[in-house]
């Protein structure tokens, strides 16, 4: 019995042993980290420079006081139509006489309203053509070199689907110096662009919209999300699925944007990428695909 007990030791010693082993593997496995990932795809590019704009009327009219008398009060209010010879005020001085609109248009800016003398020359209000509107652009000097008259672009205002088609008129040579938000001198220039197609009744003057220039055009190339880019000490990389652990890849680029970059090297078509890598993601690291795109 004994002789027994002292065999049945061991067996139970390595048995606890390897049950031991067995709770502290599965305790500090490292656990598959879940990753969405993207196939590069040879396609069209586009090079986009995103800027901000104003619409504005390419025609404007000042109506001013014809001479010196006494106002009646302005009853018409900003984004007014007026037609053509419509009645604004009435003017008085050795007569009575009604000043009246030289165009049909919209009102868009009153200088006064109300009654009261006034000067020879000084603007009552301006009236705009509401049908003929431009964009206008205050772009970096640095931004402005990249482009020429013809650019094509499109206009995005907010809402509006789908943008509307448009290009460079004529950029400004005049630069001019202006602080940022953050008080910084900016040098800038006014860059103008035409509508392709009129835009709808709800655009109007001095409307902000967005306006994406198309800098330059690929077709059939090698491109990767912007979201799988990151920097790996001075070069950019990214993480390739293969056999379920997250690889290293050195990429190098020919051009990048907000959304997507064209890949000279480091990739080949249909390598899987993981888009926003996290601080868990590391070279060899196991991980599960949660989602393809």
């Amino acid at each position: 019995m004994k002789k027994a007990k002292t065999l049945l030791a061991p067996f139970i010693y390595g048995l606890l042993f390897c049950v031991a082993g067995l709770s502290l593997w599965l305790l500090f496995r490292t656990k598959a980290v879940e990753v969405e990932i993207v196939s590069v795809q040879k396609k069209s590019f586009e090079e986009i420079l995103t800027l901000d704009g104003v619409v504005r009327s390419t025609t404007k009219f000042t109506v001013t006081a014809f001479t010196t008398g006494d106002l009646d009060r302005i009853d018409l209010k900003v984004g007014d139509p007026v037609s053509k010879n419509q009645k604004i005020t009435t003017l008085h001085w050795d007569l009575h006489k009604s000043i009246v609109s030289p165009v049909d248009g919209i009102i868009s800016k009153i200088y006064r309203d109300s009654a009261g003398p006034v000067a020879r020359g000084e603007p009552l209000v301006d009236i705009i053509d509401p049908i003929n509107l431009e964009v206008v652009v205050e772009a970096l000097t640095t931004d402005a070199v990249r482009l020429n008259e013809g650019t094509r672009a499109y206009i995005d205002a907010f809402g509006m689907e789908p943008p509307l088609p448009a290009k460079v008129r004529r950029i400004s040579r005049a630069g001019f110096v202006k602080l940022s938000a953050l008080g910084i001198e900016e040098e800038k220039t006014p860059v103008y662009l035409k509508f392709l197609k009129n835009p709808p009744s709800s655009i109007g003057d001095n409307f902000h919209v967005e306006v994406h220039f198309i800098i330059s055009q690929r077709n059939n190339v090698l491109t990767v999300p912007a979201g799988a880019l990151f920097k790996d000490e001075d070069s950019w990389a990214v993480y390739t699925l293969e056999k379920n652990r997250a690889r290293l890849r050195i990429v190098k680029l020919e051009v990048k944007t907000d959304t997507a970059a064209v890949v000279s090297s480091g990739l080949k078509e249909g390598d899987l990428v993981i888009l926003f890598p996290s601080d868990l993601i590391s070279d060899g690291r196991k991980v599960k695909a949660r989602s393809f795109k």
